[in-house]
Formats: structure tokens, C-alpha cells, sequence
């Protein structure tokens, strides 16, 4: 097995192979990118946007430095400097800067494949083909968010982990470590993923007591991370909300707060089914601190207290998955897969679509906080109006390619009527997934792999043990994804290979004197 499908035998891949191999996606992907920065030239300003750019707008409109647990470390240091930058705002700095990086993501993504299969010169083109083009993958770069920068820190680690031999250096392997912690210090969402690829290292290396003992530090470093990013009570509360339906309506302990969730515990229990796909309309009302929230003030005011809130939603949370472990993991993993069927956001990319969807996450803001906004816009709401009204007409060569490539899905996902079972099944693409993820565990290719198959099983089980079915948490792990399946394919071919040489016929042996037998 081993011989047959492992990696042995591969012959060397240079940068400039790569970088030929990936010449017709680069070439596709910079015209798509530039087609629609000309089109759009600002990226979607919405509701998380607004968290990360806080530090800016205060440092300019205040004075001061404010750095939000919620949104902290390198994703909004990065959007301070960008009012200062001459002939954009901050929505078009983005977006171009994005978009560059996109484009370097697609060679790294040829890089990282190129070493893992036996056959560049076939998956390299195909893959980052895909990777150029994939709707998913475009308009996360055209959002002021940070999924793209996690994706980027993530594909640059397993950039210098790759090559055979990759981490068989002290430099390469801190390196390797130092990137790891980049990921997690870009989101807090992006632990899952630094914790996969430290494990990965352990396998890869073999032999862990022999690294330095610096680079045990980056341990420590990365709980020190984790503890001071992330939203106050924003963990408990995506945790309580992930498990509601399983959480004891009634008894000891906490029995006043199960009596205050009782209603949303119930109308989330009556449709348990179909959890996966309704989460998301108990998120706010879990949340909702006025004295005129739905399930009442004395809730609201139970919610304005952070440290009971998050003591008492972590427990109730923590009983409901000891009691419920089957069920709760049903409902993990249904909410990963209908965050795979799920491609709202495609619209974005065509500039009817795109100023729609801003014109209703911005609206209330303009009213609201109109001085943030122009620091944000670098202008006053009638010159945005004016701005909107102009861009809004404007059109995108590659709008039915857009619509046609919506229909191509990881999974088909429809909620089922209520109380019954929702409709799941996997697209030819989740298949392929399936066969390139049994093709990674393969002998030869288990450790070598282990840094793309690790990290994408920790970050998608723990990211959907507590959050919803939000597309945006494939965005990090997508490109994966499709790595994973050209590794299937070339297992498959090896396979197929190796059976025709053991089939196909010889050639008769020479007789002696030189005379064919009769």
C-alpha cells in the first residue's frame, strides 16, 4: 500500500514549475479580480466589518487607542492606517489589498498541491483553476472581514510545511510555528486551526523532544491568544445557542434561568430537525439585553450580567452535550453541511446584488453613527447616496458564470417541513470531497497530508459545535478542500496504475539459439 500510493517517488517541484503550472489560473483570476474591483471598486462593509474597524474610527475620531477583545490583534491593526492613504477610502483599500492577496493565495495553493501529489503537472492547473474562480473564495476577498487573511496565514503555513522534508529544519519548523500562531492571532475562530497544524507537526516530525525548547513556547503563547480575544460572553452564548434544544427546561441547577429560557427552549425543541437550519433566529434573542426582549426583562437583565450569563450558559450547555452527546453531534454536523449548500453571498458579486444587501446593512449606521461612517467612506452620507446610486447601474461581464456556478455545491440541503427531517445529500463535489479525504489517510500520504486533514477536522468540528451555519466558516478551510480532492484523484490513479501494470501481458521470453518457439 504504502509503495503503491505514497509519495516516495515523486520527483522534485521547483517554484518556477509551479509558477507555469499556475500561469492560466493566475491569468483568469487577476481579469476576474480586476473586472470586479472596476465593477465594485469597495468591499462590503457590514455588521462585523464595523467591529473590526473600531480601533480606527476611535483612534480617529477620539484620540485614543481602543483594541476590543472581540476583534483584536492583527486584523484591525492592519485597518488603521488605511484613512490615511491617498486617492481611496478604507471599503477600496480593502478590497484591492484583498484581492492582491487572493492572487498569491492561488499560487501557494498550486505550491501546496504540487508537493503532495505524484502528478503536478495534471492537479496544479485544475486546482488552482478552481481556486481562481470559486465564488466563495472571490467575494471573501471583496468583504472587510478578516476570513481572507486567515486563509492567507493558513495557506502560507502549509506553504513552508509542504515540501518533503519541510519542517526537517529548526528554521523552517519555527517558521512553521510562528505562521501557526499568525492564524489564530488573525481570529480567534482560526484555534481550531492552530491547533491541527501543531499536531501535525508532531506527526511529521516524529520526534517532538528534539525540537528546541523555544518553540514550546509558542504554547503559552497561543493560550495567551486565546484568553484575550473573543467577545465578552460571545463563546457561552454561541455555545448555549448551539445546544438549546437539548438544555432542561426545568430543575436544578440554575433553575430561574431555565425558567427564563424556557419558551425559546421549547419553540427550538418543537423543530428539532431542522435545528441546523433555524439556529440562527435564537442568536439575538439569547443575546438581547433591552428591557423589551422577547423572552422578557427580567432575561434581559440575567444577560446584562456577563459573569453569570457566560457561568450559567456554559453550564447549562456543557450538561445538555453530557446528556445529549448523539444528538448534539448529529446537529454539529448537519450545521456543517448546510453551511456547505449555502451561497447567499454569490450575489455580492454582481453590483445590483452588491449595493442592495449594502444599502440594508448600512442604513441604519449612516443615521446612527454618521461620523464613523465617513471616516470609514471618507465622505458625508448624501456624497455616499450619490456614490451608490451611480454604482449600482454598473454591470459585470461575468454574470452568467456567476449564476451558473451557484448551482455547483458541496452539499443539496433543504429543511424538511416541521418536525420532520430536513433533506441532505452530498453534490458531485462533496463526493469527491469524501474520496479526497480517504485518499490523504492512505499509507504513504497519512503524515504528509496530516497538516491539510487535521487542522479542516478540528476546525470544523469545534467551529460548528459552537457557531451556526454561517457560510463565512468554509471560507478558511475551502481551499483545503479542494486540495484534498485532486489528492483523491491522484490516489485514484495511482491505484488504477498500479493495476494495469500488474494485469497487462509481457512479452514472450527469447528463445535460446534465437528461434521463436512454435
Amino acid at each position: 500500500m504504502k509503495t503503491i500510493f505514497g509519495l516516495g517517488g515523486a520527483g522534485a517541484f521547483s517554484f518556477r514549475r509551479c509558477l507555469w503550472l499556475g500561469l492560466p489560473a493566475l491569468v483568469l483570476g487577476a481579469v476576474l479580480r480586476l473586472s470586479l474591483l472596476m465593477a465594485i471598486p469597495e468591499a462590503f462593509f457590514g455588521s462585523d466589518s464595523a467591529s473590526y474597524s473600531k480601533t480606527t474610527e476611535d483612534l480617529h475620531l477620539k484620540g485614543h487607542f481602543n483594541f476590543p477583545a472581540k476583534r483584536r490583534y492583527i486584523y484591525p491593526l492592519l485597518l488603521v492606517p488605511a484613512p490615511e492613504v491617498p486617492f481611496c477610502n478604507t471599503p477600496q483599500l480593502v478590497a484591492a489589498v484583498q484581492h492582491t492577496a487572493g492572487l498569491a493565495m492561488i499560487l501557494g495553493i498550486g505550491w501546496i498541491t504540487g508537493h503532495l501529489v505524484r502528478r503536478p503537472a495534471v492537479w496544479v492547473p485544475v486546482v488552482t483553476l478552481f481556486a481562481a474562480v470559486w465564488p466563495h473564495m472571490l467575494y471573501y476577498e471583496h468583504e472587510m472581514i478578516s476570513e481572507c487573511l486567515v486563509l492567507g496565514a493558513f495557506i502560507v503555513a502549509l506553504v513552508i510545511a509542504a515540501p518533503s522534508g519541510g519542517l526537517g529544519t529548526a528554521r523552517r519548523l519555527g517558521w512553521f510555528l510562528v505562521l501557526a500562531l499568525g492564524v489564530m492571532a488573525v481570529k480567534p475562530a482560526g484555534r481550531p486551526l492552530w491547533l491541527g497544524l501543531f499536531l501535525a507537526a508532531l506527526l511529521i516530525t516524529r520526534r517532538p523532544l528534539a525540537w528546541p525548547r523555544a518553540f514550546f513556547l509558542t504554547v503559552p503563547v497561543a493560550v495567551l491568544i486565546a484568553a484575550t480575544s473573543g467577545g465578552d460572553k460571545q463563546g457561552p452564548w454561541l455555545f448555549l445557542c448551539s445546544t438549546l434544544p437539548l438544555v432542561r427546561a426545568e430543575g436544578e441547577p440554575y433553575a430561574r434561568e431555565r425558567a427564563l429560557l424556557r419558551p425559546a427552549i421549547e419553540e427550538a425543541r418543537a423543530d428539532l430537525p431542522n435545528y441546523a437550519f433555524n439556529q440562527f433566529t435564537f442568536k439575538k434573542r439569547l443575546s438581547d439585553t433591552r428591557p423589551t426582549a422577547r423572552l422578557g426583562p427580567e432575561y434581559a437583565e440575567f444577560t446584562r450580567d456577563a459573569a453569570r450569563f457566560t457561568k450559567v450558559a456554559t453550564a447549562l450547555g456543557r450538561e445538555a452535550v453530557l446528556a445529549h452527546p448523539l444528538e448534539y453531534a448529529r446537529l454539529v454536523i448537519q450545521k456543517a453541511l448546510v453551511a456547505g449548500s449555502t451561497r447567499e453571498h454569490d450575489k455580492r458579486l454582481l453590483p445590483a446584488g452588491f449595493w442592495s444587501d449594502q444599502r440594508d446593512s448600512s442604513d441604519d449606521r449612516w443615521q446612527e453613527r454618521p461620523k464613523e461612517m465617513a471616516v470609514i467612506y471618507e465622505m458625508d452620507e448624501p456624497a455616499y447616496r450619490q456614490l451608490v446610486a451611480e454604482r449600482e447601474q454598473r454591470k459585470v461581464w461575468f454574470e452568467p458564470q456567476v449564476r451558473w456556478l451557484q448551482r455547483v455545491q458541496w452539499i443539496n440541503a433543504e429543511p424538511g417541513q416541521p418536525g420532520e427531517k430536513p433533506r441532505l445529500s452530498l453534490a458531485p463535489l462533496g463526493w469527491l470531497l469524501v474520496l479526497g479525504i480517504a485518499g490523504a489517510l492512505v499509507p504513504g500520504r497519512c503524515v504528509r497530508t496530516s497538516i491539510l486533514w487535521l487542522p479542516l477536522a478540528l476546525y470544523l468540528g469545534i467551529v460548528f459545535a459552537v457557531g451556526d451555519r454561517v457560510s463565512r466558516y468554509l471560507e478558511p478551510v475551502e481551499a483545503v478542500m479542494f486540495i484534498l480532492i485532486v489528492i483523491g484523484l491522484d490516489v485514484v490513479l495511482d491505484g488504477l496504475t498500479a493495476l494495469w501494470k500488474s494485469v497487462r501481458p509481457t512479452s514472450a521470453a527469447p528463445v535460446a539459439g534465437g528461434e521463436q518457439a512454435v
